[in-house]
């Protein structure tokens, strides 16, 4: 590099000022390789600290896939730590979830499963002590005989009974296809007067009904039979010589069912209770009505597909109202 040297205006010499490129050439060369360490270093930090993140990230995920491996071997009970409030916290709530949710359907099929088998078991062995009462003694008495047969047939009738009620909860609980029609349901109504008619008749039980004409959308078949078990109830629960009121109105929510007896009533630690499979408030006179602890079940079924709603109101000895809401236009 060079510099001039001025006296007023005319240039009296210059300064040179020389430094050797190998020097300059030797200074570049450490800054490259002090660069070039730093990238590395930087490089390694970053995939260190890229790692340690991912792995964090991704434990959870590992979590999850560990817990999907445990239920596929059949233990269900799993939960996975929740870990932020990001996607991956959401995969795990709803793993979570999902996890309870199977457990109470298992918890529900074995409860089914032991309910259905000691119902099945009961009418079993009733009828296994009566024909082994017929085999082992010589009956003379024609009359005794028959009173063994007529039980025989009694239990092989609630058996029936049962089986075909638990078919029918089945086919209600799973994705089997609906026919759906407009009718009215006055006309199913009266349907069940008449056929619940003939049991209260034999009670002494008279049936009030006070309908009106009001067009619903839904399978008539199941309508039927949840109403039909609803006033079936009524009667067979109902005091002698006492009425059951049915009636049916109408507001914006759809068709509004009352059916009312004027019987034994329903304790209120029991009302939550009555929907549930096999559930029987009183043991010993739900078997001697021949009932199968399935009629609520499958009437709360049946509701619950047509997107209705069932409340009941009870007072011990004075009877029970069950009042059902029936949308107009179903929707599947």
């Amino acid at each position: 590099m060079a510099t001039p040297i001025l006296v007023g205006e005319n240039v009296k010499g210059v300064v040179l000022f020389l430094t050797p490129i190998n020097d300059i050439y030797n200074k570049i060369v450490v800054i490259q390789k002090k660069l070039f360490a730093i990238s590395i270093l930087i490089l390694v930090l970053v995939t260190l600290i890229g790692y340690l993140i991912s792995t964090y990230a991704t434990r959870p995920i590992y979590s999850v896939i560990d817990a999907i491996e445990n239920m596929a071997e059949g233990n269900l009970k799993q939960r996975v730590e929740v870990i932020g409030n990001d996607e991956i916290a959401r995969l795990c709530n709803a793993f979570n979830e999902m996890n309870e949710k199977i457990n109470k359907i298992d918890r529900e099929r074995r409860q089914f499963v032991a309910d259905a088998s000691h119902e099945l078991k009961s009418p079993l062995a009733s009828i296994n002590v009566l024909v082994e009462s017929l085999i082992s003694s010589e009956l003379e008495n024609k009359e005794m005989a028959m009173e063994f047969l007529k039980d025989i047939n009694s239990e092989i009738n609630r058996l029936t009974n049962i089986v075909n009620n638990l078919l029918e909860l089945t086919k209600l609980e799973g994705s089997f296809g609906m026919k759906v029609e407009k009718f009215d349901l006055n006309d199913v109504c009266l349907q069940v007067v008449r056929r619940v008619g003939y049991i209260a008749k034999t009670k002494n039980i008279e049936i009030f009904y006070d309908g009106q004409s009001v067009e619903i959308e839904g399978n008539r078949d199941n309508i039927f039979r949840a109403l039909y078990n609803v006033v079936e109830n009524a009667v067979k629960y109902s005091y002698e010589f006492s009425r059951v009121d049915f009636w049916v109105e109408r507001d914006y929510r759809g068709a509004i069912v009352h059916i009312k007896d004027h019987g034994v009533g329903i304790p209120e630690e029991d009302l939550p209770k009555i929907f549930e499979r096999f559930y029987r408030v009183d043991k010993t006179r739900d078997r001697k009505t021949g009932g199968s602890g399935l009629g609520l079940s499958i009437v709360n079924e049946i509701i619950k597909k047509h997107n209705g709603s069932i409340e009941v109101k009870s007072r011990v000895g004075e009877g029970t109202e069950f009042i059902i809401i029936i949308p107009y236009e179903y929707k599947g």
